[in-house]
């Protein structure tokens, strides 16, 4: 059974990763497996390259700054208090816009995705550009594919 539960944040995990800091607020484990919940910090010009996740819909709600998003070959611009869905299979990604840093909780349905971040962070961490080669088989085990 689940209990309740009160993350902090200066106690949840966090790892810098391409440039954009993640903070995972709650994680599988805590959730029983449901979702995962990031908080994520992101510097003007920077977001992922576009990509399918195969096991989990993304939802991004901005708190700060602005993001250009491109889901499902659609543009959005999102500023705070914008909400956005990505469910599995399409593609979509996004980039700090705003001149400000942009931040975003991002929750990942179900649980698991905080397990390619903690690969990613370790493996890669900040290198820009990454290795091709190393984020493809993270990607890979992740059930993401580049697209």
């Amino acid at each position: 059974m689940l209990k309740p539960l009160i993350v902090h944040a200066a106690t949840a995990p966090k790892w810098q990763i391409l440039g954009e800091t993640v903070r995972c607020l709650l994680s599988g484990e805590q959730t029983g497996g449901a979702f995962s919940i990031f908080h994520i910090s992101s510097p003007p010009g920077l977001g992922p390259p576009p990509h399918v996740h195969t096991r989990e819909d993304e939802t991004f709600h901005i708190l700060g700054g602005e993001y250009e998003f491109t889901i499902d070959n659609r543009p959005v611009l999102a500023r705070p208090g914008d909400t956005l869905f990505a469910p599995r299979e399409i593609r979509h990604s996004y980039r700090c816009s705003s001149p400000e840093e942009g931040v975003m909780l991002v929750q990942a349905t179900p649980a698991g995705f905080e397990h390619f971040f903690a690969a990613i962070a370790a493996q890669i961490g900040t290198r820009l550009p990454p290795d091709i080669a190393v984020l493809g088989k993270l990607f890979d085990r992740a059930g993401l594919r580049m697209a």
